[in-house]
């Protein structure tokens, strides 16, 4: 009951203009300023994501509309459609809650694809103790798409 009333509330907060504008890359900040549910690295590397997938088809429908979204094939799902994407992924830590969830796009340049590689990445860097989830985290509370880069090399075109 809460989630819908939270959700519309940060809704007004964002302007609607961002949703026509967006490219589907990058998830606006008033609605999915991102969520980490742990830090734990036994947690992160040995226990499976689908333990920590609670999200509701209502909740997922609620995130949908906050961002203007009439169904995920619509704006800049319209082509092949979205899904819905945690900011801070769940393998890395993220919570699997409204303040997390965004439409990411399922083609072109940074897509789901592009992100789900460089969560993969961040996974196996923190199960190797080569980075701890903290530092994990920061790459997709900033800019995902320039750590994608900076890892991977720039995706060229769409």
């Amino acid at each position: 009951m809460r989630l819908p009333l939270a959700l519309a509330l940060v809704a007004g907060l964002s302007t609607h203009a961002w949703a026509v504008e967006s490219d589907g890359t990058e998830p606006d900040p008033a609605l999915t300023p991102g969520a980490v549910e742990t830090q734990s690295v036994d947690v992160i590397c040995h226990h499976r994501t689908t333990e920590r997938r609670h999200a509701t088809t209502a909740e997922k429908n609620a995130v949908y509309k906050a961002y203007g979204l009439p169904t995920h094939h619509s704006a800049w799902c319209a082509a092949s459609g979205c899904d819905l994407d945690d900011r801070v992924p769940i393998e890395c830590g993220g919570s699997n809650v409204a303040a997390n969830l965004w439409p990411q796009k399922n083609t072109g340049a940074y897509n789901q694809v592009d992100k789900n590689r460089l969560e993969g990445l961040c996974k196996k860097l923190v199960c190797q103790g080569k980075i701890t989830p903290a530092e994990g985290q920061t790459w997709f509370l900033g800019d995902w798409k320039a750590e994608y880069d900076r890892r991977f090399g720039a995706i060229k075109g769409e």
